[in-house]
This record gives C-alpha cells, sequence and structure tokens, in this order.
C-alpha cells in the first residue's frame, strides 16, 4: 500500500468548490426583484458595502450577527426602501441558502479524493445559508464532516476551525493535513496559524506576498487530486 503524505484535507467551500459569485448574483436578483429596485444600479454598492463587512469580521471588528444586519443597514441608506434591514438580510439569506451552483471540475476532484483521504468543509459563514447549501449539493456524499463558523464559535483565520475539523476527522495531526482554499486573508492564514501545508486556488493568477504561507499554487481544481494524494 502506498503512504500517501497527507491523511485528511480540508477544504473551504465557496469559490473552491461552489460558485459563491453565481450564488450571490442570484440571491440579490431575487432580493432586488422583492424590492423593485434595478439590479444594475444598486449591486455594486451592495457588493462594496458587503466587502467591507467580511473585511471588519475577519479582523475581529465585527460579528457574525452585526454583519447580517450591518452589511443591509448601511446600503439601505443608499437605496432606501420600505423594507427593514433585518427583513432584507433575512429574505437575502433564504434565496442564498437555495444557491449551491458547482465550480466546473469540483464534483471530479473530491470524489476521487474522497476515494483515499476524509475531507472536512471549513467555512466561514452564516450556518442558515451555508449548511442547507453544502448539505444539498451534489458533492455531500464526498465530504466527512462539514464546519460552519458560527457553529462552531470561531471563523478563519483563527486556527481553532481548522483544529476542530481535524478532531473530527479523528484526531489527526496538524502536518498530516493540508488545507485548500482560495482567500489569503481567510483560508492561508487560517493554515499559517494552525501550523497546516496550504493549497491556494489562484485562477485568476493574483499576486501574493513573498512571505505567504504558501505550500503548493494552482489555477487548476484538478491540481487538488494531485497535491492531495501525493507521497
Amino acid at each position: 500500500m502506498i503512504d500517501m503524505r497527507y491523511k485528511a484535507i480540508l477544504m473551504d467551500s465557496d469559490e473552491t468548490l461552489l460558485n459563491f459569485e453565481l450564488a450571490e448574483e442570484k440571491a440579490l436578483h431575487i432580493l432586488f426583484n422583492h424590492l423593485n429596485m434595478p439590479y444594475e444600479s444598486a449591486v455594486s454598492d451592495y457588493k462594496r458595502i458587503n466587502s467591507a463587512c467580511w473585511a471588519a469580521y475577519e479582523k475581529g471588528e465585527m460579528t457574525q450577527k452585526e454583519l447580517r444586519i450591518r452589511r443591509f443597514s448601511d446600503f439601505l441608506k443608499l437605496h432606501p426602501c420600505a423594507l427593514p434591514a433585518n427583513e432584507a438580510a433575512d429574505y437575502y439569506e433564504n434565496a442564498l441558502s437555495m444557491q449551491h451552483d458547482e465550480l466546473p471540475g469540483a464534483y471530479e476532484a473530491v470524489q476521487a479524493i474522497s476515494a483515499r483521504l476524509p475531507i472536512a468543509i471549513v467555512t466561514n459563514g452564516i450556518a442558515t445559508i451555508q449548511r442547507p447549501r453544502m448539505e444539498n449539493c451534489s458533492l455531500r456524499p464526498f465530504f466527512s464532516e462539514i464546519v460552519i463558523s458560527e457553529e462552531v464559535g470561531f471563523s478563519k483565520p483563527r486556527p481553532e476551525m481548522l483544529l476542530i475539523a481535524l478532531k473530527k476527522l479523528g484526531g489527526v495531526d496538524v502536518k498530516d493535513a493540508l488545507m485548500i482554499g482560495d482567500s489569503l486573508t481567510s483560508d492561508m492564514l487560517a493554515a499559517k496559524n494552525a501550523g497546516i501545508d496550504f493549497l491556494w486556488y489562484n485562477p485568476k493568477g493574483k499576486k501574493h506576498p513573498e512571505d505567504a504561507w504558501i505550500t503548493y499554487e494552482t489555477d487548476k481544481i484538478s491540481d487538488y487530486v494531485s497535491f492531495s494524494l501525493m507521497n
């Protein structure tokens, strides 16, 4: 039997396996249609505000509960409507929870990896959104565990979320795990903070700091398999 370098694989979900850009676009179309608001005139303001809120959350400057409402309260200051921010948030989250389109090649990659190694999903996000998306996607049979930040009380880039996932996988040591993700501010830093090897999925060819904690880098989802199963 071939002895593989890794004994477990940790994976981010959005923009690593699932197409979040498409999911967000679909959900915002549903929301803005409900608000009788033109998509083209509103979407850039929402994305800018949402990105700022998530950046603040990753830095510990905002809780997830605050983020859920803040992004819509700030948005509705620019695009007033009769719906309160909390109701807009609920409507959007419900629409987003139903979107689980996969990135091309994701199914084949996780199918191949899961035949040899356990896979745990480690995703930042709101549980009522992420749990239905992950449970209802066609990739679900290949995941041994799904760890969501809101459910465990820790979020990337803190290391606890990854360590919890390894414990759920039977106590795999950090040196025997590989984290796969697309974000340098959340996935990479979480891997660095936990001391876990990191595979950066970089389909757009972004530049990274010279001292970045990157063990491998790829622009192809199919490469998840070769790096995960190397010996």
